[in-house]
């Protein structure tokens, strides 16, 4: 088939796809990334080939600017959810004002703030002040900037520090080779470390895997893109793919396991009994309560635990100090996972004392814990 630019422009040959961005912490779609395809059959179908074609014969920002036009149309007439995400390069940016980035503004109209912008940083140098004031321009509108590729580029440090980017979406190089590829891994934690201390967002690009899933989610990615999550489509899906959301549970999961609970959280409400009060002035202690044993105090300091049953059965005049049962004490800062697998099958109870000041927190049923330990993994 012997295609031009001019007869694709003309006739409308570019084919809009979408691809899904998903939120890592919801599992939901939260915006779609637009792709474009040449004529199905000819040369130009690529869109690499495309647009460096494009590019070769000076009408690479028409065609960009067209492409956008023709995808902002599709996304709407389509009632897709969430955000468009669509690519642009700095020289189509810096040509806004021309008539083709002009209609493509028109055809955007009052519905920029669904729209984020990708910047494209695929030409060496660029005069930095221009492509800052052509952002600038494009946030008053209402539109969203996202940097794509960021590590692939020439200058992705200097464009990140010159247009703070809400989003950055991190090449899929570097998200393909962190499975095997230690100082890739490092790449990828590192980029969001530095988006998390500016308040952006990080994208991991070319998920086709759950390893790579993993990896990046581990690192602090906040969404992914690929084709484990979904495929670019003309008509996309509203949700994600099942294999996705069961490797996205099994992650979460996995964290609640390795999270360590605090011990006070599972700490019940107990009343206290104090060690030099005979049983029957403890009564009226007693015959309220429905825990099976109580603290006992000298004061402020904890001795030990009396348990109800014995109390019932002893002499009305014997002192509860006499009573008293020494249990195993823990730190309110011990982990409750830990206290768990370490004392639990020898012991029901334990107290939670203070090692600094001797304060007494309270106590905690080892068995009422691992049922609480068990359901925050059911849940998860």
């Amino acid at each position: 088939m012997d295609v031009t630019l001019s007869n694709i422009i003309e006739r409308g040959g570019i084919t809009p796809l979408f691809q899904p961005i998903v939120g890592l912490s919801t599992g939901k779609i939260y915006a779609y990334e637009a792709l474009s395809r040449g004529p199905k059959g000819s040369a130009l179908e690529n869109p690499e080939r495309l647009f460096s074609h494009a590019a070769d014969m000076r009408m690479g920002d028409k065609l960009n600017f067209f492409a956008a036009k023709t995808i902002v149309t599709a996304f709407y007439r389509r009632q897709l959810p969430g955000y468009l995400f669509l690519n642009l390069t700095p020289t189509a940016l810096l040509s806004l004002s021309g008539p083709e980035g002009q209609a493509f503004l028109k055809e955007c109209g009052a519905r920029t703030k669904r729209i984020v912008i990708e910047l494209t940083e695929q030409e060496r140098g660029g005069n930095w002040t221009q492509i800052r004031d052509a952002v600038m321009g494009l946030r008053r509108r209402g539109f969203g900037l996202a940097l794509d590729d960021f590590g692939e580029g020439f200058a992705g440090i200097r464009l990140f520090a010159e247009l703070r980017p809400e989003f950055i979406k991190v090449d899929k190089h570097f998200v393909r080779a962190a499975p095997h590829d230690q100082t890739c891994r490092q790449i990828v934690a590192s980029i969001c470390d530095m988006a998390r201390a500016s308040g952006a967002r990080v994208i991991a690009e070319g998920i086709e895997n759950d390893t790579e899933l993993q990896i990046v989610h581990a690192a602090g990615a906040d969404f992914v893109q690929g084709y484990f999550i979904g495929r670019p489509e003309t008509t996309p899906a509203s949700q994600v793919s099942a294999i996705f959301l069961r490797a996205v549970a099994a992650r979460a999961v996995r964290e609640k396991a390795e999270r360590q609970s605090p011990l006070t959280d599972y700490i019940t409400p107990t009343p206290i009994l104090q060690a030099n009060v005979p049983v029957y002035e403890a009564a009226e202690v007693i015959y309220r309560t429905t825990k099976p044993y109580l603290p006992v105090l000298s004061e402020k300091n904890f001795i030990g635990i009396v348990r109800t049953s014995s109390l019932l059965r002893s002499s009305p005049t014997a002192p509860v100090r006499d009573l008293t049962e020494i249990v195993p004490i823990a730190s309110p800062d011990d982990s409750a996972q830990a206290i768990y697998a370490s004392l639990s099958e020898q012991h029901s109870v334990i107290s939670v004392i203070s090692p600094d000041t001797g304060d007494f927190y309270g106590l905690v049923d080892m068995h009422s814990m691992g049922d609480g330990l068990m359901l925050d993994m059911a849940v998860a």
